[in-house]
């Protein structure tokens, strides 16, 4: 019993007492837990469910919805109650009863029965509160200050103090409670009687503002007090009024994004216990000022005067809305996550210090400072080292503006656009500079301006992400895996910010072809439910009247080899789809292929006019990869893909027709393709065969003979390369993948073992602690890129083998198939899913496989046990049938709990 019970906390399963235990668990509501501000006017609910028994499946549920926590304790109601329904159905629930009310909140919980009809009873109680749910319910009007934009170019760059508002109310009633729903752009730092309003940072996430402005719900109860009150906002530039940086020495980001003056909009909406409702709304009666932030720059830095005192104050002025529907958010905010002590302090120059963090990672400093009045600190972000040990601030200098490379960020701009900040001391013990609405990627700070040499723990790094829940744990005996993996984690963390970003420092854009070389990996390792159907959002709202997609989204103007219109390249538009897909496969989230179904059926018809001879053949290719890139058969790849995801996505919603319409000019795609690009000897892609050429069509399912091409696939890595890869951003998510799916975990795990050059190892051993851009080492270019995480995802596939089945909804249906390679001795992988907890666990000594696997209900898997021909192998202490070997494996379908297997040789 002891054993079992490790085995369970190690798992992260709950421990259950005995009897029946069919038990609901992480009630949800529109995929978050206790939602504070939806504005879903047909929510989706959902409930985990764990059972210690073997082969357990829910048949009915009940919900009840309540207007009040007492009414549900008493098992009333009041707002809906779905009486006994007989499904097995776990996930999108879809609530009736009375249409849900604006500023809301509702009580919920459920009970389920098990397939004997037994039940434990009802689950914990959940809730959801309602936001605006519609914009004629805000009272506030978008306000700013009265100063005009600067005329100039040059004039952005000079100070320009962050506007920040206030206004004055009285509470002379007992408070029930308080609401403030807010949206300030670029950034806003609301606050109420000089205390902070939760913990979100670079709020709100940026969004195409003429589409789309997301706005944000505090609960601000415990923060007003009888009497005076003084509510304030801060606001900084953000995305909505960037410099006129000239990035590359070509790209306006004010041209192509949709700008402004920062601007706010709130309501604190106030219930009294009296039934009285008031709203302290924006309004001309706010005032509006200047605080001690003198510039702010997503990608420049901050500079701030902590001499400053907010003043110069002026009634604010109501001006124009942004244009976009204003919407709840339903991602995560930006937190701060982690901390990071200073582990060095160097000084290469007199009084130029330099401090390592000893990691790579995005966000911000917290530093003490204890100047003299008036002097000015000066901070220098890098991810490397110069030789002669200051900081090399070229690998994230934004959009290249590099006067050692003539790029010239037009009017205005510094020669060379470094990640800098810096701080005017106020001269007491009140120095703290921490910036507010920059980030920057970096592992190093250079500080001068200094009188002294500072002491380590007078500065702490604060790292910051988009605020998703880790539900993945990759654990293994090999070391040199396991920091891969924490490499891969620390890299994913970086880039959330809002949008998938491409790096922390150069560009922070959201770039569709990285989303899709990694975003099965982050998938797997973080609850991207809300972040991902946002980021589909962005793409949408992207889309180019043509039909096409952008190269990123939010759109920002750039389009690299696209096909005109702001399309991007096709490879970068197949984000879209793609995300749909896996959206559903990890979800069930089949609302999003709904509502993006036109857009998915316009793309599809704006690239099938593209074609040429049946086939597309621009695009960028396999980016960064080694080995020589042939981009027409990347992309006609590509556009197979395209047209296979359309008609998967059909399949979902039933729309036969269509399904069989895009699969015939598939059909039709992948002839042109092998009658283009296959060679005479049926195996090779292109006349100059490479790792790229071959893993495409295997991937994409396009070889016509899969195991001829795969034997020529396995030749280029093995006996060409010696066991490396030659792959970029895809195709090394490709050949992971295609290693997996043809059973050569063998080959793959070595590819990942390598430790020269191009590998992962490679970078670690060169002082990496995330991914860089480029397989080579670069002083020039990003040492924080995800583009080349897939490895992660293949630890999660292949080595702990937890697949979602191709039909999968929600993964409801698994395909579990470990890979006990080299000299591995021990893989734990466990995915909490939306229906439950995922478990894989094996060991691996003097040649006995362990392996315990944990499904949750509703659940089915097929499970290949990995065994030679005459292994002896037992399931949960029951001898299998050797009639049920094949391929080296037994095939197993199981249900749900806990199941262990053991393999012995046969010689033992």
């Amino acid at each position: 019993m002891q054993k079992y019970i490790y085995l369970v906390l190690a798992l992260g399963l709950p421990f259950l007492v005995s009897g029946q235990d069919l038990q609901p668990l992480n009630l949800s509501c529109e995929y978050r837990e206790d939602p504070l501000g939806i504005d879903e006017a047909h929510p989706r609910l959902a409930w985990g469910l764990f059972s210690r028994e073997q082969d357990q499946y829910q048949s009915a549920y009940r919900i009840l919805i309540a207007s009040t926590g007492k009414a549900l304790e008493a098992d009333r109601g009041d707002c809906w109650d779905s009486r006994k329904v007989p499904d097995s159905e776990n996930i999108n629930i879809v609530p009736g009863g009375t249409p849900l009310q604006p500023f809301t909140r509702y009580y919920w919980k459920v009970m389920v029965w098990d397939q004997h009809g037994r039940t434990k009873g009802w689950s914990k109680i959940a809730w959801f509160e309602t936001g605006m749910m519609d914009s004629t319910n805000w009272r506030g009007k978008w306000i700013s200050e009265t100063k005009p934009l600067p005329a100039t170019d040059e004039d952005y760059y000079k100070d320009a103090p962050a506007p920040l508002f206030r206004r004055t109310f009285a509470v002379t009633k007992k408070v029930r409670s308080a609401r403030l729903y807010i949206s300030g752009l670029g950034y806003n730092e609301p606050s109420i009687n000089g205390r902070n309003v939760g913990d979100a940072v670079l709020d709100p996430a940026w969004t195409d503002y003429s589409h789309t402005v997301y706005y944000s719900v505090y609960d601000v109860g415990g923060l007003l007090h009888a009497g005076s009150n003084a509510i304030g906002v801060l606001l900084g530039n953000g995305w909505y009024n960037p410099l006129p940086l000239r990035l590359w020495g070509r790209l306006n980001l004010r041209e192509a994004l949709t700008v402004g003056k920062p601007k706010v909009l709130a309501d604190l909406r106030i219930v009294y216990t009296d039934g009285s409702v008031e709203t302290i709304a924006s309004d001309e009666r706010w005032q509006a000022g200047e605080s001690s932030i003198l510039r702010n720059s997503v990608f420049l830095g901050e500079k701030i005067d902590g001499r400053r005192e907010p003043g110069n104050w002026k009634a604010a002025a109501v001006t124009d809305a942004p244009g976009g529907r204003l919407v709840a958010s339903m991602m995560p905010p930006i937190r701060i996550k982690r901390r990071f002590s200073v582990q060095g302090i160097s000084e290469p120059e007199p009084r130029v210090y330099v401090l390592d963090l000893g990691q790579n990672f995005a966000g911000w400093i917290r530093m003490r400072l204890r100047g003299r009045a008036g002097q000015e600190v000066h901070f220098r972000y890098g991810e490397i080292l110069q030789a002669n040990g200051r900081v090399n601030g070229l690998t994230t200098v934004a959009g290249q503006i590099k006067e050692m490379w003539h790029v010239n960020g037009g009017p205005g701009a510094p020669p060379t656009a470094y990640q800098e900040d810096s701080y005017i001391c106020r001269g007491d013990s009140t120095d703290l500079f921490q910036p507010h609405f920059t980030f920057h990627g970096f592992r190093y700070v250079e500080i001068t301006g200094l009188d002294k040499r500072p002491a380590k723990t007078d500065l702490v790094g604060l790292g910051l992400n988009t605020d998703v829940a880790e539900v993945g744990d990759f654990q293994s005996s090999d070391t040199l895996l396991n920091a891969i993996q924490q490499m891969v984690k620390n890299t994913f963390l970086s880039n959330l910010f809002g949008v998938q970003s491409d790096c922390p420092g150069r560009e922070k854009q959201g770039y569709g072809g990285d989303i899709v070389a990694t975003a099965d990996a982050f998938l797997y390792n973080y609850d991207m439910t809300g972040f991902y159907a946002k980021t589909l959002g962005d793409f949408a709202d992207a889309a180019r009247p043509n039909g096409g997609m952008t190269e990123c989204a939010p759109y920002n103007g750039i389009a690299d080899e696209g096909f005109g219109g702001g399309t991007g390249p096709i490879g970068w538009q197949l984000a879209f789809p793609f995300l749909q897909r896996e959206l559903y496969r990890f979800y069930g989230n089949k609302r999003v292929v709904e509502e993006q179904y036109g857009k998915s059926v316009r793309l599809v018809e704006f690239l099938h006019s593209q074609a040429k001879e049946g086939l597309i053949d621009p695009g960028i290719g396999d980016h960064e990869a080694v080995n020589p890139k042939h981009v027409p058969v990347t992309s006609g790849a590509f556009y197979y893909g395209h047209v296979k995801l359309l008609s998967q996505l059909a399949g979902l919603l039933g729309k036969t027709a269509d399904e069989r319409r895009w699969a015939a000019l598939a059909d039709s795609i992948g002839a042109a393709f092998n009658g283009r690009y296959l060679q005479s000897d049926g195996a090779r892609y292109d006349t100059s065969a490479n790792q790229t050429t071959q893993v495409f069509p295997l991937w994409w399912g396009l070889a016509k003979d899969p195991g001829k091409s795969f034997a020529e696939l396995v030749r280029l890595i093995d006996g060409v390369e010696n066991g490396h890869l030659s792959t970029g951003i895809f195709g090394t998510k490709m050949l992971f993948d295609v290693l997996r799916r043809f059973g050569r975990n063998d080959l793959a795990y070595r590819i990942v073992s390598q430790r020269d050059f191009p590998g992962y190892a490679y970078m670690r051993d060169h002082g990496a602690t995330t991914l860089i851009e480029s397989w080579g080492l670069t002083d020039q270019n990003s040492w924080n890129h995800p583009m080349f995480g897939s490895v992660s995802e293949w630890f999660y596939r292949g080595l702990g083998g937890i697949n979602p089945a191709d039909d999968a909804y929600g993964m409801d249906k698994l395909v579990l198939r470990p890979a006990p390679v080299g000299d591995i001795r021990y893989v734990h992988a466990g995915v909490r899913t939306i229906r439950g907890r995922i478990g894989s666990t094996w060991t691996k000594k003097d040649g006995v496989f362990n392996w315990t696997v944990v499904i949750p209900p509703n659940t089915r898997a097929e499970v290949d046990v990995p065994a030679k021909s005459g292994d002896t192998v037992t399931a949960d202490g029951k001898k299998l049938n050797k009639a049920g070997w094949k391929e080296g494996v037994y095939r197993v379908a199981i249900g749900s709990g806990l199941h262990r297997y053991v393999v012995n040789p046969r010689n033992r």
